[in-house]
């Protein structure tokens, strides 16, 4: 079975991530990967990650402007 990775967007504490990990969650924050990075590049990485967590309204509308 492969285990869900998530991608924790900026505007989600990086105190979340620590506790995720605590849980043995596969997780990573994008500031660790790229800080201030543009939604467009979060959309690319969440792609390859499996899933993000984000706050931000407008992923859903972006994200679905990405599919082929």
């Amino acid at each position: 079975m492969k285990l869900l990775k998530f991608l924790i967007d900026e505007n989600i504490s990086p105190t979340i991530v620590a506790e995720l990990k605590k849980l043995n969650y596969d997780v990573v924050h994008v500031r660790q990967i790229s800080k201030g990075c543009p939604d467009n590049e979060i959309i690319k990485l969440a792609k390859k990650e499996n899933i993000i967590i984000t706050f931000d309204k407008d992923f859903g509308e972006l994200f679905s402007k990405t599919l082929p």
